[in-house]
Protein backbone atom coordinates (compact mmCIF):
# COMPACT_ATOMS: atom_id res chain seq x y z
CA UNK A 1 0.00 0.00 0.00
CA UNK A 2 1.62 3.25 -1.44
CA UNK A 3 0.79 6.83 0.64
CA UNK A 4 -0.29 8.82 -2.50
CA UNK A 5 0.13 12.75 -3.24
CA UNK A 6 -0.87 15.08 -5.83
CA UNK A 7 1.22 17.74 -7.32
CA UNK A 8 0.25 20.93 -9.22
CA UNK A 9 2.53 22.83 -11.32
CA UNK A 10 5.17 25.13 -9.56
CA UNK A 11 6.39 28.11 -10.45
CA UNK A 12 9.94 29.31 -10.18
CA UNK A 13 10.48 27.67 -6.32
CA UNK A 14 10.56 24.01 -5.36
CA UNK A 15 7.98 22.31 -3.46
CA UNK A 16 8.55 19.50 -0.96
CA UNK A 17 6.18 16.53 0.23
CA UNK A 18 5.80 15.67 3.77
CA UNK A 19 4.58 13.02 5.45
CA UNK A 20 3.82 11.50 8.98
CA UNK A 21 4.92 8.02 10.42
CA UNK A 22 2.59 5.93 12.06
CA UNK A 23 4.59 4.06 14.39
CA UNK A 24 3.46 1.34 16.82
CA UNK A 25 3.86 1.39 20.22
CA UNK A 26 7.00 2.70 21.91
CA UNK A 27 8.53 3.46 18.56
CA UNK A 28 9.03 7.37 17.49
CA UNK A 29 7.40 9.55 15.48
CA UNK A 30 9.05 10.60 12.29
CA UNK A 31 8.82 13.44 10.14
CA UNK A 32 9.67 12.23 6.17
CA UNK A 33 10.55 15.64 3.86
CA UNK A 34 10.52 14.84 0.58
CA UNK A 35 11.91 17.73 -2.08
CA UNK A 36 11.69 18.64 -4.68
CA UNK A 37 8.76 17.56 -5.58
CA UNK A 38 8.50 15.55 -9.64
CA UNK A 39 8.19 18.20 -11.84
CA UNK A 40 7.40 15.95 -15.18
CA UNK A 41 10.04 17.85 -17.02
CA UNK A 42 11.39 14.49 -19.14
CA UNK A 43 14.42 14.24 -17.51
CA UNK A 44 16.06 12.71 -14.69
CA UNK A 45 16.17 14.31 -11.47
CA UNK A 46 17.10 14.19 -7.78
CA UNK A 47 14.75 13.81 -4.66
CA UNK A 48 16.42 14.77 -1.31
CA UNK A 49 14.98 13.11 1.24
CA UNK A 50 14.77 13.85 5.15
CA UNK A 51 14.10 12.09 7.78
CA UNK A 52 14.36 13.92 11.41
CA UNK A 53 12.26 12.81 14.71
CA UNK A 54 9.39 14.55 15.67
CA UNK A 55 10.74 17.37 18.27
CA UNK A 56 14.31 17.18 17.43
CA UNK A 57 14.34 14.83 20.18
CA UNK A 58 17.19 12.04 20.05
CA UNK A 59 16.27 8.51 18.17
CA UNK A 60 15.51 6.10 20.74
CA UNK A 61 17.42 3.12 18.60
CA UNK A 62 18.65 2.61 15.33
CA UNK A 63 15.76 2.78 12.41
CA UNK A 64 16.72 1.21 9.08
CA UNK A 65 14.10 2.43 7.10
CA UNK A 66 13.44 2.01 2.85
CA UNK A 67 12.31 4.63 1.05
CA UNK A 68 10.38 4.12 -2.27
CA UNK A 69 9.15 7.02 -5.14
CA UNK A 70 6.44 5.03 -7.69
CA UNK A 71 6.11 6.71 -10.74
CA UNK A 72 4.55 6.45 -13.94
CA UNK A 73 2.79 8.04 -16.90
CA UNK A 74 -0.12 7.66 -19.48
CA UNK A 75 2.54 6.38 -22.25
CA UNK A 76 5.36 5.36 -19.67
CA UNK A 77 5.60 2.25 -17.56
CA UNK A 78 5.62 2.76 -13.93
CA UNK A 79 9.00 2.56 -11.51
CA UNK A 80 9.12 2.14 -8.16
CA UNK A 81 12.56 4.16 -6.88
CA UNK A 82 13.86 2.56 -3.75
CA UNK A 83 17.30 3.63 -1.82
CA UNK A 84 17.85 2.78 1.99
CA UNK A 85 18.40 4.97 4.82
CA UNK A 86 19.61 4.52 8.30
CA UNK A 87 18.72 7.31 11.33
CA UNK A 88 21.45 6.19 13.55
CA UNK A 89 20.39 5.92 17.79
CA UNK A 90 21.17 8.96 19.22
CA UNK A 91 20.52 10.87 15.83
CA UNK A 92 17.52 13.24 14.95
CA UNK A 93 18.21 13.81 11.59
CA UNK A 94 19.16 11.58 8.80
CA UNK A 95 19.30 12.50 4.65
CA UNK A 96 19.40 10.80 1.44
CA UNK A 97 19.88 11.59 -2.37
CA UNK A 98 17.40 9.45 -4.80
CA UNK A 99 17.77 9.61 -8.25
CA UNK A 100 14.77 8.90 -10.90
CA UNK A 101 13.87 8.97 -14.25
CA UNK A 102 10.70 11.04 -15.22
CA UNK A 103 9.72 10.71 -18.78
CA UNK A 104 6.42 11.53 -19.27
CA UNK A 105 4.75 15.46 -18.74
CA UNK A 106 1.07 13.44 -17.56
CA UNK A 107 1.95 11.29 -14.63
CA UNK A 108 1.19 10.15 -11.21
CA UNK A 109 3.50 9.90 -8.44
CA UNK A 110 3.53 8.48 -4.74
CA UNK A 111 6.23 7.26 -1.81
CA UNK A 112 6.11 4.91 0.81
CA UNK A 113 8.42 4.29 3.73
CA UNK A 114 8.91 0.80 4.79
CA UNK A 115 10.62 0.11 8.37
CA UNK A 116 10.94 -4.29 8.77
CA UNK A 117 8.45 -4.74 5.70
CA UNK A 118 5.73 -2.86 6.42
CA UNK A 119 4.74 0.62 5.41
CA UNK A 120 4.99 3.12 8.31
CA UNK A 121 2.97 6.16 6.82
CA UNK A 122 -0.54 7.17 7.64
CA UNK A 123 -1.95 6.00 4.84
CA UNK A 124 -4.24 8.30 2.39
CA UNK A 125 -7.67 7.34 1.35
CA UNK A 126 -7.71 5.37 -2.87
CA UNK A 127 -9.41 8.63 -3.81
CA UNK A 128 -6.39 10.39 -3.26
CA UNK A 129 -4.51 8.94 -6.49
CA UNK A 130 -5.34 11.56 -8.86
CA UNK A 131 -4.33 12.30 -12.21
CA UNK A 132 -1.62 15.57 -11.93
CA UNK A 133 0.43 17.69 -13.99
CA UNK A 134 -1.35 18.17 -16.98
CA UNK A 135 0.93 20.54 -18.44
CA UNK A 136 -1.67 20.59 -21.89
CA UNK A 137 -2.98 23.72 -20.58
CA UNK A 138 -0.55 25.37 -18.87
CA UNK A 139 2.36 27.45 -19.76
CA UNK A 140 5.00 25.20 -21.86
CA UNK A 141 7.99 24.15 -19.85
CA UNK A 142 11.47 24.88 -20.13
CA UNK A 143 12.08 21.11 -21.22
CA UNK A 144 15.47 22.10 -22.38
CA UNK A 145 17.49 24.46 -21.29
CA UNK A 146 21.08 25.80 -21.28
CA UNK A 147 23.00 25.24 -17.72
CA UNK A 148 25.34 28.06 -16.94
CA UNK A 149 27.79 27.59 -13.97
CA UNK A 150 28.10 30.54 -12.22
CA UNK A 151 29.30 31.68 -9.06
CA UNK A 152 27.77 34.51 -8.33
CA UNK A 153 24.22 33.09 -9.65
CA UNK A 154 21.05 32.93 -7.56
CA UNK A 155 19.05 30.34 -9.39
CA UNK A 156 18.39 26.58 -8.65
CA UNK A 157 17.78 23.53 -10.66
CA UNK A 158 14.13 23.54 -9.73
CA UNK A 159 13.72 26.46 -11.59
CA UNK A 160 13.58 24.53 -14.83
CA UNK A 161 9.82 24.42 -13.66
CA UNK A 162 9.79 28.11 -14.37
CA UNK A 163 7.79 28.49 -17.59
CA UNK A 164 9.64 29.09 -20.90
CA UNK A 165 8.34 33.13 -21.40
CA UNK A 166 9.52 33.78 -18.31
CA UNK A 167 13.22 33.69 -19.55
CA UNK A 168 12.48 35.29 -22.40
CA UNK A 169 14.55 38.11 -23.39
CA UNK A 170 17.68 37.03 -21.99
CA UNK A 171 20.51 37.69 -24.46
CA UNK A 172 23.48 36.04 -23.38
CA UNK A 173 23.01 32.95 -25.45
CA UNK A 174 21.78 34.92 -28.34
CA UNK A 175 18.77 36.82 -28.74
CA UNK A 176 15.46 35.72 -28.04
CA UNK A 177 11.90 37.10 -28.70
CA UNK A 178 9.94 38.37 -26.07
CA UNK A 179 6.63 37.06 -27.34
CA UNK A 180 8.23 33.73 -28.20
CA UNK A 181 8.73 30.73 -25.72
CA UNK A 182 12.17 29.84 -26.11
CA UNK A 183 12.02 26.35 -24.64
CA UNK A 184 16.13 26.24 -25.10
CA UNK A 185 16.47 28.82 -22.62
CA UNK A 186 19.58 29.32 -20.25
CA UNK A 187 19.28 28.75 -16.56
CA UNK A 188 22.73 30.18 -14.18
CA UNK A 189 23.06 28.32 -11.06
CA UNK A 190 26.23 28.91 -8.47
CA UNK A 191 26.40 24.80 -8.06
CA UNK A 192 26.09 22.08 -10.26
CA UNK A 193 25.01 18.25 -8.62
CA UNK A 194 27.63 15.27 -8.28
CA UNK A 195 25.68 13.28 -10.28
CA UNK A 196 25.99 13.26 -14.12
CA UNK A 197 22.66 11.69 -14.50
CA UNK A 198 20.97 14.61 -13.16
CA UNK A 199 23.08 16.96 -15.70
CA UNK A 200 21.15 14.56 -18.44
CA UNK A 201 18.28 16.72 -18.51
CA UNK A 202 20.08 19.95 -20.43
CA UNK A 203 21.04 20.74 -23.53
CA UNK A 204 24.09 21.87 -22.92
CA UNK A 205 26.47 23.38 -19.76
CA UNK A 206 28.48 26.84 -20.39
CA UNK A 207 31.09 27.74 -17.77
CA UNK A 208 33.74 29.97 -17.14
CA UNK A 209 37.45 28.11 -17.03
CA UNK A 210 38.02 29.72 -13.27
CA UNK A 211 34.63 28.26 -12.00
CA UNK A 212 36.01 24.87 -13.06
CA UNK A 213 39.10 25.94 -11.17
CA UNK A 214 37.14 26.41 -8.30
CA UNK A 215 35.08 23.22 -8.20
CA UNK A 216 34.50 20.37 -5.64
CA UNK A 217 36.00 16.96 -7.41
CA UNK A 218 32.63 15.59 -7.05
CA UNK A 219 31.21 18.32 -9.36
CA UNK A 220 34.30 17.96 -12.25
CA UNK A 221 33.37 14.11 -12.09
CA UNK A 222 29.87 14.90 -12.83
CA UNK A 223 30.64 17.17 -14.99
CA UNK A 224 33.06 15.16 -16.99
CA UNK A 225 30.83 11.93 -16.82
CA UNK A 226 28.04 14.20 -18.52
CA UNK A 227 30.51 15.23 -21.38
CA UNK A 228 31.55 11.87 -21.87
CA UNK A 229 27.46 10.15 -22.22
CA UNK A 230 27.39 12.76 -25.12
CA UNK A 231 26.67 16.48 -23.52
CA UNK A 232 28.20 19.49 -24.71
CA UNK A 233 30.50 21.74 -22.14
CA UNK A 234 31.07 25.10 -23.50
CA UNK A 235 34.09 26.83 -21.80
CA UNK A 236 34.75 30.44 -21.63
CA UNK A 237 38.69 31.05 -21.05
CA UNK A 238 41.41 34.02 -21.47
CA UNK A 239 43.88 32.17 -23.56
CA UNK A 240 44.80 28.88 -25.03
CA UNK A 241 47.23 28.12 -23.03
CA UNK A 242 44.44 26.86 -20.62
CA UNK A 243 43.60 24.00 -23.15
CA UNK A 244 46.02 21.60 -20.89
CA UNK A 245 44.06 22.57 -17.91
CA UNK A 246 41.09 21.84 -19.17
CA UNK A 247 41.82 18.27 -20.16
CA UNK A 248 43.63 18.00 -16.77
CA UNK A 249 40.15 19.39 -14.98
CA UNK A 250 38.06 17.15 -17.16
CA UNK A 251 39.98 13.41 -16.18
CA UNK A 252 40.05 10.62 -13.40
CA UNK A 253 43.22 11.85 -11.10
CA UNK A 254 43.01 8.24 -10.68
CA UNK A 255 44.19 7.32 -14.07
CA UNK A 256 47.50 7.69 -15.65
CA UNK A 257 47.06 9.51 -19.23
CA UNK A 258 48.08 7.76 -22.29
CA UNK A 259 51.43 8.69 -23.44
CA UNK A 260 50.63 7.26 -27.11
CA UNK A 261 48.38 10.55 -28.04
CA UNK A 262 48.80 14.27 -26.85
CA UNK A 263 46.58 16.24 -25.43
CA UNK A 264 46.60 18.68 -27.89
CA UNK A 265 46.21 16.26 -31.50
CA UNK A 266 42.35 16.43 -29.99
CA UNK A 267 41.65 20.19 -30.32
CA UNK A 268 40.50 21.48 -33.41
CA UNK A 269 40.19 25.29 -34.72
CA UNK A 270 36.93 26.17 -35.33
CA UNK A 271 37.09 30.25 -36.43
CA UNK A 272 32.87 30.79 -36.57
CA UNK A 273 32.00 27.74 -34.14
CA UNK A 274 30.23 29.75 -31.90
CA UNK A 275 31.80 33.43 -31.12
CA UNK A 276 31.05 35.83 -33.63
CA UNK A 277 34.04 37.39 -35.39
CA UNK A 278 34.51 40.75 -33.53
CA UNK A 279 36.48 41.69 -30.27
CA UNK A 280 37.92 38.40 -29.88
CA UNK A 281 41.72 37.13 -28.93
CA UNK A 282 41.72 33.53 -30.22
CA UNK A 283 39.30 31.31 -32.43
CA UNK A 284 36.77 29.09 -31.20
CA UNK A 285 38.60 25.59 -29.98
CA UNK A 286 36.65 22.12 -29.95
CA UNK A 287 37.28 18.76 -29.40
CA UNK A 288 35.32 15.58 -28.77
CA UNK A 289 35.23 13.72 -26.01
CA UNK A 290 34.11 10.26 -25.06
CA UNK A 291 30.29 11.22 -27.12
CA UNK A 292 30.09 14.66 -26.06
CA UNK A 293 31.74 17.92 -27.00
CA UNK A 294 33.67 20.22 -25.38
CA UNK A 295 34.16 24.24 -26.89
CA UNK A 296 36.64 26.68 -25.41
CA UNK A 297 36.08 29.90 -26.56
CA UNK A 298 37.60 33.59 -25.76
CA UNK A 299 35.85 35.15 -22.68
CA UNK A 300 35.42 38.84 -24.00
CA UNK A 301 33.49 37.33 -27.05
CA UNK A 302 30.00 37.91 -27.74
CA UNK A 303 28.43 34.41 -28.91
CA UNK A 304 25.99 33.57 -31.39
CA UNK A 305 22.76 31.73 -30.36
CA UNK A 306 23.90 28.30 -29.70
CA UNK A 307 20.60 27.36 -28.08
CA UNK A 308 19.36 25.99 -31.46
CA UNK A 309 23.04 24.29 -32.33
CA UNK A 310 22.97 20.10 -32.46
CA UNK A 311 26.80 19.31 -31.24
CA UNK A 312 28.19 16.04 -31.54
CA UNK A 313 26.65 14.00 -28.94
CA UNK A 314 23.38 15.63 -28.16
CA UNK A 315 21.07 13.50 -30.26
CA UNK A 316 21.95 10.86 -27.77
CA UNK A 317 21.71 12.04 -24.83
CA UNK A 318 18.22 13.45 -26.48
CA UNK A 319 17.16 10.09 -27.44
CA UNK A 320 18.29 8.87 -23.30
CA UNK A 321 15.97 11.51 -21.92
CA UNK A 322 12.70 11.75 -24.18
CA UNK A 323 12.38 8.09 -25.81
CA UNK A 324 9.13 6.79 -24.95
CA UNK A 325 8.11 4.36 -27.96
CA UNK A 326 10.42 1.75 -28.82
CA UNK A 327 9.32 1.35 -32.50
CA UNK A 328 11.14 -1.64 -34.22
CA UNK A 329 14.06 -1.73 -31.73
CA UNK A 330 12.65 -4.84 -29.11
CA UNK A 331 12.15 -7.04 -32.05
CA UNK A 332 15.36 -6.45 -33.59
CA UNK A 333 17.78 -7.29 -30.48
CA UNK A 334 15.93 -10.47 -29.36
CA UNK A 335 18.31 -12.91 -27.31
CA UNK A 336 18.81 -15.77 -30.54
CA UNK A 337 19.54 -18.99 -28.29
CA UNK A 338 16.44 -19.81 -26.43
CA UNK A 339 12.73 -19.00 -27.11
CA UNK A 340 12.90 -21.26 -30.47
CA UNK A 341 10.55 -23.86 -31.00
CA UNK A 342 12.51 -27.30 -31.14
CA UNK A 343 10.78 -28.52 -34.45
CA UNK A 344 12.13 -31.87 -34.73
CA UNK A 345 11.46 -32.78 -31.09
CA UNK A 346 7.97 -31.47 -31.47
CA UNK A 347 7.44 -33.79 -35.23
CA UNK A 348 8.83 -36.91 -33.03
CA UNK A 349 6.14 -36.46 -30.48
CA UNK A 350 3.46 -35.63 -33.23
CA UNK A 351 4.47 -39.43 -34.52
CA UNK A 352 4.60 -40.75 -31.34
CA UNK A 353 1.13 -39.28 -30.01
CA UNK A 354 -0.71 -40.39 -34.20
CA UNK A 355 0.80 -43.77 -33.00
CA UNK A 356 -0.78 -44.11 -29.78
CA UNK A 357 -4.19 -43.03 -30.50
CA UNK A 358 -3.63 -44.69 -33.80
CA UNK A 359 -2.76 -48.39 -33.88
CA UNK A 360 -1.73 -48.15 -30.32
CA UNK A 361 -5.03 -47.76 -28.76
CA UNK A 362 -7.09 -49.73 -31.27
CA UNK A 363 -4.84 -52.71 -30.91
CA UNK A 364 -5.11 -52.63 -26.53
CA UNK A 365 -8.57 -51.96 -27.17
CA UNK A 366 -8.95 -54.50 -29.50
CA UNK A 367 -7.75 -56.87 -26.95
CA UNK A 368 -9.16 -55.71 -23.95
CA UNK A 369 -12.48 -55.57 -25.84
CA UNK A 370 -13.39 -52.72 -24.71
CA UNK A 371 -13.45 -50.04 -27.29
CA UNK A 372 -15.27 -47.09 -24.76
CA UNK A 373 -11.85 -46.68 -23.11
CA UNK A 374 -10.58 -44.96 -26.12
CA UNK A 375 -12.84 -42.40 -24.47
CA UNK A 376 -9.97 -42.29 -21.51
CA UNK A 377 -7.14 -43.06 -23.29
CA UNK A 378 -6.74 -40.55 -26.05
CA UNK A 379 -7.71 -37.13 -24.04
CA UNK A 380 -4.91 -38.71 -21.09
CA UNK A 381 -2.60 -39.30 -24.18
CA UNK A 382 -2.75 -36.34 -24.96
CA UNK A 383 -2.21 -34.89 -21.88
CA UNK A 384 0.70 -36.77 -20.94
CA UNK A 385 2.49 -36.02 -24.39
CA UNK A 386 1.43 -32.15 -23.61
CA UNK A 387 2.75 -31.94 -19.95
CA UNK A 388 6.13 -34.34 -21.57
CA UNK A 389 6.38 -31.38 -24.30
CA UNK A 390 6.47 -28.54 -21.68
CA UNK A 391 8.96 -30.11 -19.41
CA UNK A 392 11.22 -31.40 -22.50
CA UNK A 393 11.03 -27.50 -23.21
CA UNK A 394 12.01 -25.85 -19.92
CA UNK A 395 14.56 -28.54 -18.97
CA UNK A 396 16.20 -28.21 -22.74
CA UNK A 397 16.18 -23.80 -21.95
CA UNK A 398 17.37 -24.40 -18.34
CA UNK A 399 17.17 -22.28 -15.50
CA UNK A 400 20.29 -20.04 -16.56
CA UNK A 401 20.35 -16.15 -17.40
CA UNK A 402 20.59 -15.30 -20.93
CA UNK A 403 21.46 -12.38 -22.30
CA UNK A 404 22.69 -10.13 -25.59
CA UNK A 405 24.38 -6.77 -25.35
CA UNK A 406 24.52 -4.49 -28.02
CA UNK A 407 26.28 -0.90 -27.70
CA UNK A 408 27.55 2.17 -28.54
CA UNK A 409 31.17 2.57 -26.80
CA UNK A 410 33.02 6.05 -26.94
CA UNK A 411 37.03 6.33 -25.51
CA UNK A 412 38.87 9.48 -25.04
CA UNK A 413 42.45 7.53 -25.78
CA UNK A 414 45.02 9.89 -23.95
CA UNK A 415 42.19 10.20 -20.84
CA UNK A 416 41.61 6.74 -20.77
CA UNK A 417 38.25 7.54 -20.49
CA UNK A 418 35.01 6.59 -22.49
CA UNK A 419 31.25 6.16 -21.97
CA UNK A 420 29.09 3.07 -23.12
CA UNK A 421 25.03 3.23 -24.29
CA UNK A 422 23.57 -0.08 -24.57
CA UNK A 423 20.58 -1.89 -24.92
CA UNK A 424 20.51 -5.59 -22.75
CA UNK A 425 18.16 -8.31 -23.55
CA UNK A 426 17.76 -11.09 -21.35
CA UNK A 427 16.07 -14.15 -20.75
CA UNK A 428 16.27 -15.85 -17.52
CA UNK A 429 14.46 -19.52 -16.67
CA UNK A 430 14.92 -18.79 -12.85
CA UNK A 431 15.21 -15.09 -12.35
CA UNK A 432 17.96 -14.48 -9.52
CA UNK A 433 16.22 -12.85 -6.92
CA UNK A 434 18.82 -10.38 -6.18
CA UNK A 435 17.87 -8.89 -9.30
CA UNK A 436 20.40 -7.41 -12.27
CA UNK A 437 23.26 -5.69 -10.58
CA UNK A 438 24.72 -2.42 -12.44
CA UNK A 439 27.44 0.25 -12.01
CA UNK A 440 26.33 2.17 -9.16
CA UNK A 441 26.06 5.33 -10.96
CA UNK A 442 24.31 3.65 -14.37
CA UNK A 443 21.39 5.67 -15.69
CA UNK A 444 18.63 2.02 -16.38
CA UNK A 445 15.64 2.46 -18.37
CA UNK A 446 13.45 -0.83 -18.20
CA UNK A 447 11.59 -1.32 -21.70
CA UNK A 448 7.97 -1.46 -22.36
CA UNK A 449 6.77 -2.47 -25.75
CA UNK A 450 3.00 -1.62 -24.57
CA UNK A 451 3.78 1.59 -22.68
CA UNK A 452 -0.13 2.96 -22.84
CA UNK A 453 -1.93 2.62 -19.80
CA UNK A 454 -6.07 2.56 -20.06
CA UNK A 455 -6.72 3.61 -16.70
CA UNK A 456 -4.78 4.72 -13.17
CA UNK A 457 -5.42 1.02 -12.30
CA UNK A 458 -2.73 -0.07 -14.50
CA UNK A 459 -0.57 3.50 -14.19
CA UNK A 460 -0.41 1.90 -10.36
CA UNK A 461 1.30 -1.04 -11.27
CA UNK A 462 5.06 -0.90 -11.71
CA UNK A 463 7.30 -2.84 -14.25
CA UNK A 464 10.07 -2.48 -12.10
CA UNK A 465 12.05 -1.94 -8.76
CA UNK A 466 15.14 0.52 -9.44
CA UNK A 467 17.14 0.07 -6.06
CA UNK A 468 20.08 2.21 -5.16
CA UNK A 469 22.29 0.41 -3.00
CA UNK A 470 25.58 1.51 -1.65
CA UNK A 471 27.90 0.10 -4.43
CA UNK A 472 25.44 -1.11 -7.46
CA UNK A 473 22.36 -0.28 -9.27
CA UNK A 474 19.52 -3.13 -8.73
CA UNK A 475 16.76 -3.74 -10.95
CA UNK A 476 15.08 -6.00 -9.26
CA UNK A 477 11.08 -7.63 -9.81
CA UNK A 478 11.62 -7.07 -13.80
CA UNK A 479 12.50 -9.84 -14.99
CA UNK A 480 9.76 -12.73 -16.12
CA UNK A 481 10.39 -16.16 -16.19
CA UNK A 482 11.09 -17.45 -19.81
CA UNK A 483 10.23 -13.98 -21.40
CA UNK A 484 12.52 -11.78 -23.50
CA UNK A 485 12.85 -7.93 -21.83
CA UNK A 486 15.65 -5.30 -22.91
CA UNK A 487 16.66 -2.58 -20.79
CA UNK A 488 18.55 0.85 -21.57
CA UNK A 489 21.80 1.30 -20.05
CA UNK A 490 24.32 4.24 -19.68
CA UNK A 491 27.39 4.24 -17.80
CA UNK A 492 31.09 5.83 -17.95
CA UNK A 493 34.14 3.98 -18.37
CA UNK A 494 36.94 4.60 -16.07
CA UNK A 495 40.82 3.54 -16.88
CA UNK A 496 39.85 2.28 -20.78
CA UNK A 497 42.70 0.06 -22.05
CA UNK A 498 42.25 -0.03 -25.83
CA UNK A 499 44.14 -3.33 -27.82
CA UNK A 500 44.91 -0.55 -30.62
CA UNK A 501 46.31 2.63 -30.59
CA UNK A 502 45.11 5.46 -32.89
CA UNK A 503 48.22 7.69 -34.25
CA UNK A 504 48.35 10.95 -36.46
Amino acid sequence: MLCLASIGLQAASASAASYTTDPPPGVDQLQIVCSPDPDGLQSTDVMTITVTTVGGKPSRAERHLMIALKIGGWNTPGYTYTVPITLSQGASKAQVKLVYAQLARDFYWAINVQESGRSILKIYSASAMTPVHNLNNAAQPVVSVWLEWDANASGSLEQRRTPANQYAGNTSLGTIDDDVPNPRSRLSVPELPEDWRVLLGFHGILAKFERLESAKAGQLQALNEYVLAGGCLIVQGESLDQLNDVDHLLSDPSVKPSEDQPADFRWGEFPNRITKKSKRVFPDHQRSHGAGEICFVDSKAKMDDVSTRQFVGTSITEAARYSTLDDQWFWRNLVQTVGKTPVGAFIGFVILFVGLIGPGFLYLTYRLKHRTLMLLLVPLAAAIVTLFVLIFNVLREGFDTHGRIVSLQTVDQHSRQGFVWSRQTSFSGAPPGSGLKFPVNAWVKPIDVTPTRSNWQEMASSIAEIHTASDAVLVRRWLVPRSQQQILVGHPLHDVDLPFQVQT
